[in-house]
């Protein structure tokens, strides 16, 4: 099984053949009984056809991803099993939020161009396998909330969303968790008409990286602190084939953007701390770029320029003004030469109001 979930104090795990709960009938602490739940599912013998992650929407519905079908949804009584959205290529994770938002992370490949970040809606389709063009989709594809850059992560696990007090102002952001670089990464979502985006920022964490490829976390509601478990198999910086390691807020400042909007001449980033603004109202503390991907039969793409598509590379993004907002917990970042592009990065070197470094780097 590569999915558990605890429901009304019943365990249910998911395998390549079915979602299968168990059930301890003499109350012996040992499980005794296997009850097939639901087995609609489609069998592949393919190496890379997992099936994996079990969760739950607040109406009691299961969720899992498959590779050759994609996220499937079984009702919360096992009687039927019905498709959201397909497309994902070898995809090793997914959740499902507290209300309701379902996101998968696909892994660079072939028509995939880069590791990303889908949210997943009903009747979507997200490229792997070429396009699927259609009056409602006219690229023959679903374009992905954000795309991970390969430095940040090369091949993503599962989300996890922070539902703890004792995260203090991270409390109800989504997490993204690294199998490829042994990290964390706190995930920024807006809606514009309709359509999600967002961006990553690398976790401070300490240290920097985790043992093993992190996969799936969890938060436990009784210290309100994440776990997470993680291995080591195809490519990843990984230095051990598998951990168990909590992760802990000890209560400090957060130098961490916590909020993102998107405007026609600019972005504003919210910080849950004060900046110094001599330092945040400084242009050449920030340092933004911009590039395009292609979405291709060849594995993954490189960086395309926006200005010459043609050419390989980034086109940096001239920051004509940093405006202070909010009582300096915001900032707002002036650039009349952005366009809408596959991928936007903007690092910062700020200050807090408290002298403390703030640095980052938003993709």
């Amino acid at each position: 099984p590569l999915g558990l979930k605890i429901m009304d104090d019943k365990v249910y795990v998911i395998c390549r053949d079915q979602i299968t709960r168990l059930h301890d009938r003499n109350g012996d602490g040992e499980v005794d009984y296997y009850e097939n739940f639901n087995n609609d599912l489609f069998v592949s013998p393919r190496n890379h056809d997992y099936v994996t992650c079990l969760d739950t929407d607040p109406a009691g519905n299961f969720y899992f991803i498959h590779a050759k079908t994609g996220v499937m949804r079984v009702s919360a009584d096992g009687s039927t099993m019905t498709a959201v959205g397909d497309g994902f290529r070898n995809p090793n994770g997914m959740a499902v939020g507290p209300q309701g938002t379902i996101t998968a992370s696909p892994q660079q490949g072939t028509w995939t161009p880069e590791s990303s970040i889908f949210v997943v809606k009903e009747g979507g389709y997200y490229g792997f396998g070429g396009p699927r063009v259609s009056k409602q989709r006219p690229t023959g594809w679903d374009l992905p909330m954000c795309f991970v850059p390969r430095a940040m992560d090369n091949s993503g696990g599962g989300q996890v969303w922070v539902e703890s007090k004792r995260w203090g102002p991270l409390d109800g952001q989504m997490l993204h968790l690294s199998y490829g670089q042994c990290r964390l990464l706190l995930t920024l979502m807006e809606e514009v008409n309709g359509v999600y985006q967002g961006g990553s920022i690398k976790f401070p964490t300490d240290p920097d990286d985790f043992e093993s490829g992190i996969m799936r976390g969890r938060f436990n509601p009784h210290d309100g602190q994440l776990y997470v478990s993680g291995l080591r198999g195809w490519q990843t910086r990984a230095v051990r084939d598998g951990c168990f390691q909590r992760l802990r807020y000890t209560g400090g400042p957060v130098h961490l953007p916590t909020a993102v909007k998107t405007y026609k001449n600019g972005i504003k980033l919210t910080f849950p701390e004060s900046l110094d603004p001599e330092m945040a109202e400084n242009v050449d503390n920030y340092f933004v770029e911009q590039w395009n991907y292609r979405w291709t039969a060849q594995y993954g793409s490189p960086d395309f320029s926006v200005k010459n598509p043609q050419q390989q590379g980034r086109d940096e993004v001239p920051v004509v003004s940093a405006t202070l907002m909010d009582g300096g917990q915001a900032i707002f970042l002036e650039m009349p030469g952005r366009q809408p592009v596959n991928q936007i990065s903007i690092s910062w070197l700020l200050d807090s109001t408290s002298g403390e470094h703030v640095r980052g780097r938003y993709a």
